[in-house]
């Protein structure tokens, strides 16, 4: 992996498998029908805390080790930042929580070691 300054930039972030929101669906944690206001918005979906991309490269690499003993002790490798580059974000999740019900069900971590099964078995 290579990233740019020193991998502490942190953004929102989503878990892999639970990225999808399916308003009063089977999949919904939001119980009845999503109401007129909710339709026709833009929305943030994330987990509504921040991942530094060295916890993103380290939560993938532990999840992958043990299907990949040569990942133990890899490294990422950094570049300068770029001009613009955002150091810090916090995706807003407040308006899908008001108006779809959205509550997080799992941190990223979590996520990934749900989904990587599924990775390692379909792009390896």
């Amino acid at each position: 992996m290579r990233g740019w300054g020193e991998g502490e930039t942190s953004q929102s972030t989503v878990s892999p498998e639970r990225g999808a929101i399916r308003p009063g669906g089977d999949d919904s944690n939001r119980e009845g029908p999503v109401e007129d206001a909710a339709i026709n918005q833009v929305y943030n979906v994330a987990v509504g805390e921040r991942t530094t991309l060295n916890d993103l490269f380290e939560a993938i690499r532990s999840t992958l080790e043990p299907c990949f003993p040569h990942l133990k002790g890899f490294k990422p490798s950094y570049r300068d930042f770029r001009p613009g580059d955002v150091r810090h974000s916090l995706a807003d999740i407040g308006k899908a929580r008001t108006l779809l019900g959205y509550q997080p069900t799992h941190r990223v971590k979590e996520g990934l070691g749900e989904a990587m099964d599924w990775y390692v078995a379909h792009h390896t």
